[in-house]
């Protein structure tokens, strides 16, 4: 038995590694991942399992336009779908051909499904490289459909080649009229802010506000054209409502401050500083809301508090109040004056303050009250009991005698006394039912009549009901028998 040489034994083993490699080559087991390129015209491409593994066309993925790699087979089929219509999924591939949606298109894409894979020949005659013409192809679709989007554009636009003159504009710029297109094309846009102008309106047109913006792409020059007419009419009408309400505030006697979310003086009028004292550039200088109060406080244009800690706790209090819309105090200040002071919360965080003087009209009150003092203890005085109903058919005053009498007291009650209960009362004091039965009939129609009756101890008394100005009706009632003596005295005070 012979024993063959170990470089034969070699040379077995590298001849058979290299039959079996050129086996797998052949039945595409182990694919060139760069291989020659094939005849112009073709283009050949295998994908298994989903994913390009070769390509007879190098950097075959880096020539789709596709922002990602297109190294899958749902990257390539929607690559290729605006040509050749949908291609199947991977799970549902199969071999067949398609042509080129466009009849006057020669290109063909062919699939075969074979056990190594699928194979993609995609052919086009008189072209060397198909894959670059067709990323070409799909670069001028897009082309296409940016002019149509940028032709139907609500914003319109102009470009200019500063180097040949031709221009375009989009529908939108179409729409202007030769005399609003000179005044667009004259106004000068160089700088980096926009440009906002007017163009005149016409016997049917109303004017228009146009917003011009330009920019440059290479060597052609854009024109940015936003119709802002709605909005500068909106900035008009707010300006022209600032105006009014600024004069308004400016002609208004009550005091105005409006602080902003960060508790700075925003907003004042003059009113403000005729009541304060505080001078216009104190308020200008927008001071804090503390500092405002602080300095009312040096202008005594607050009620002194006994301590500064109480002041501060005061203030506090102020600001909480009006930020939730329940401030609302007069401040007694000294030499009579009297403010009234209200604050209320606003949008955004805002608090304004309403200073108004109020001094007079307090006087005036306190004029009136002292009147009816006076004149409530003058008729207590009487020693008839003087009771006045209404035009309401309540008691509005009642003399201490009739207090005393009929046993009421109206001004310490806290609901109203109507006719009724008032008649009730004197029926129970001074028995009479004929008199007291019309007597409600009598009040209301401010009728007169009048009667002599008996308390419960058997005294007379003399009942007098008379109409009195104002709608109202009085009601008298004297032990004094003589009826005319009624309306002496006091009781002329009521009838004037």
């Amino acid at each position: 038995m012979s024993v063959l040489p170990p470089l034969t034994i070699l040379l077995a083993f590298l001849t058979a590694g290299a039959l079996s490699l050129i086996v797998l080559f052949a039945i595409g087991l182990f694919p060139l991942r760069h291989p020659k390129s094939s005849a112009p015209g073709t283009a050949r491409l295998l994908f298994r399992d989903g994913l390009l593994v070769d390509s007879d066309r190098i950097l075959v993925s880096e020539s789709f336009d596709d922002t990602a790699s297109v190294e899958s087979w749902d990257a390539f089929r929607n690559w290729l779908d605006q040509r050749f219509g949908p291609l199947a999924k991977w799970s549902e591939t199969g071999s067949g051909t398609m042509t080129a949606l466009d009849p006057e298109d020669s290109a063909t894409l062919s699939l075969d499904q074979k056990v190594d894979g699928l194979h993609v020949l995609l052919r086009q005659p008189n072209v060397a490289d198909p894959i670059h013409l067709h990323r070409a192809w799909r670069l001028e679709q897009l082309a296409s459909q940016c002019l149509d989007i940028l032709g139907d554009a609500p914003c319109a636009m102009r470009c200019r080649n500063e180097r040949t003159g031709a221009v375009w504009h989009n529908k939108a710029f179409a729409g202007f009229s030769d005399g609003d297109i000179a005044a667009i094309c004259s106004a000068d846009v160089t700088g980096t802010q926009p440009e906002r102008i007017r163009l005149p309106g016409t016997q049917t047109d109303q004017e228009r506000y146009v917003q011009l913006s330009a920019g440059t792409a290479g060597d052609m020059s854009v024109l940015y054209v936003n119709d802002v007419t709605q909005v500068a009419r909106a900035e008009i009408v707010r300006r022209e409502f600032i105006q009014t309400l600024t004069k308004t505030f400016a002609n208004l006697t009550t005091g105005l401050a409006v602080f902003d979310r960060h508790r700075s003086l925003a907003l004042f009028n003059p009113a403000l500083m005729d009541l304060t004292g505080l001078s216009a550039s104190f308020l200008s200088a927008q001071p804090a809301m503390t500092r405002f109060f602080d300095r009312l406080r040096d202008q005594k244009v607050l009620p002194e508090p006994r301590n500064y800690e109480s002041w501060r706790n005061h203030i506090d209090e102020i600001i909480t109040s009006a930020s939730d819309g329940l401030y609302f105090e007069d401040w007694s200040l000294p030499n009579n004056v009297t403010y009234r002071v209200t604050g209320r919360p606003h949008p955004d965080g805002a608090i304004a303050f309403l200073i108004e003087d109020i001094s007079d009209e307090v006087a005036l009150t306190r004029r009136f009250r002292n009147q009816i003092d006076v004149r409530q203890a003058a008729l207590d005085a009487c020693d008839q009991a003087l009771t006045i109903i209404g035009p309401t058919n309540v008691v509005l005053l009642c003399n201490k005698p009739a207090s005393v009498l009929l046993g009421i007291d109206p001004d310490s009650s806290f609901a109203e006394m109507s006719v009724q209960d008032f008649l009730q009362a004197c029926a129970e004091r001074l028995p009479d039912d004929k008199f007291w039965a019309n007597a409600e009939t009598n009040i209301l129609k401010r009728t007169r009549s009048h009667a002599v009756v008996a308390d419960v101890a058997g005294r007379p008394h003399t009942c007098l009901i008379t109409p009195v100005r104002g709608n109202s009706s009085l009601v008298s009632i004297s032990s004094d028998a003589k009826s005319d003596t009624m309306e002496s005295g006091s009781l002329k005070m009521l009838h004037a």
